[in-house]
């Protein structure tokens, strides 16, 4: 079900991050950025490790989130979280695997997302620009479950 939106010769593959809260579910358009951005950030011949690793520090975490979301986002997340401090694990937990499995063509291959969390991918964009909503995506993922289990 992976989306691919050609610009210049450039493969664009976008998805839609959802944020769950007590009150509001967030959304977001997510997608893939360059090699050469990834690879200015995290180094060009990384580990796995160093990619995890790199992926838990706050600088780096907001400079790829600026670039494969919004500018804004990385504030908008920490508000969020600041908001629901006491579930804010649940929120951190699965980020940094969403941008390397976004940026590594991942999403439909990790087992975890196919499980409920506060922070996930709800859906990918087609080549015609409709996002289609993963079917395992259903009336699980909601927050008042998700907290109190």
């Amino acid at each position: 079900m992976q989306s691919i939106v050609r610009l210049k010769g450039v493969r664009l593959v976008r998805y839609k991050l959802k944020i769950l809260t007590k009150f509001q579910t967030y959304g977001y358009i997510l997608r893939d950025i360059s090699m050469y951005d990834w690879d200015s950030i995290l180094g060009f011949d990384a580990s796995q490790e160093t990619l995890r690793r790199e992926l838990n520090s706050l600088p780096v975490l907001k400079r790829i989130s600026s670039l494969m979301i919004s500018q804004s986002f990385f504030d908008e997340f920490y508000e969020i979280i600041s908001t629901n401090r006491e579930h804010s694990f649940l929120y951190k937990y699965q980020l940094p695997t969403i941008f390397f499995a976004v940026q590594y063509s991942l999403v439909e291959k990790i087992a975890g997302f196919k499980e409920p969390s506060l922070v996930y991918v709800e859906s990918a964009q087609d080549a015609n620009g409709t996002f289609i909503k993963y079917p395992h995506i259903d009336d699980r993922w909601n927050y008042k479950d998700l907290v109190s289990g």
